[in-house]
């Protein structure tokens, strides 16, 4: 199973970004839209799974899976929007530094970028759950079970940042061929962002 995973990982670029954009070239944007859907998705069966257990939601499942359900116009809308942002960002960039590749490109590579943050979107949810089921819920463990939640969550957002600055690296090199100050300042930005929407 695990092989079978990091092969297919080994077809995207999130294993290694460089050598993936300097075969392919420019990246598909049907195929990053798809990855960007997987993690709205990802994210949403974690909120599910943790409401389901934790018994948060009242009504059971039906109540559960409601309450997931509201959270996708807002979830759809800040990736999206997001994407956009970070998309723009990235373009100025490629055409202040002289790149190549037009917006199309950039949108499918800043797309790519997105998905490690399902670190943050699946490990955020169910981190309560693994955590307050393994670990007897008394009046003395309370405070440092949620001072666990709450390092566990920010070490899912440093580890979903860089990531993200890694595959955005890759893609600026070769896809917009950057200039190395050039990629490495713009996937610095792009890990900047994700923190202050995450941790802001």
């Amino acid at each position: 199973m695990a092989a079978h995973v990091a092969d297919h990982m080994a077809r995207t670029p999130l294993l290694s970004p460089g050598s993936y954009f300097e075969r392919t070239g420019s990246p598909s944007l049907r195929t990053a839209a798809i990855a960007v859907v997987s993690l709205v998705l990802l994210s949403l069966l974690a909120t599910f799974v943790s409401l389901v257990a934790l018994g948060a939601a009242r009504g059971g499942l039906v109540g559960a899976l409601v309450a997931t359900l509201t959270q996708l116009p807002l979830l759809l809308v800040g990736v999206l929007g997001f994407w956009l942002l970070v998309t723009l960002v990235v373009h100025l960039f490629v055409r202040w530094g002289d790149g190549d590749g037009g917006f199309r490109a950039s949108l499918a590579l800043v797309g790519w970028t997105l998905v490690p943050l399902s670190v943050p979107f699946v490990v955020g949810p169910l981190a309560p759950l693994v955590l307050y089921r393994t670990i007897p819920a008394t009046p003395g463990t309370a405070q440092s079970t949620f001072a666990v939640v709450g390092i566990v969550g920010l070490v899912a957002v440093l580890v979903g940042a860089v990531w993200q600055a890694y595959v955005c690296f890759g893609g600026m090199r070769h896809v917009h061929h950057a200039e190395t100050p050039i990629a490495a300042g713009v996937s610095a930005l792009a890990a900047v962002a994700t923190l202050v929407v995450f941790l802001g």
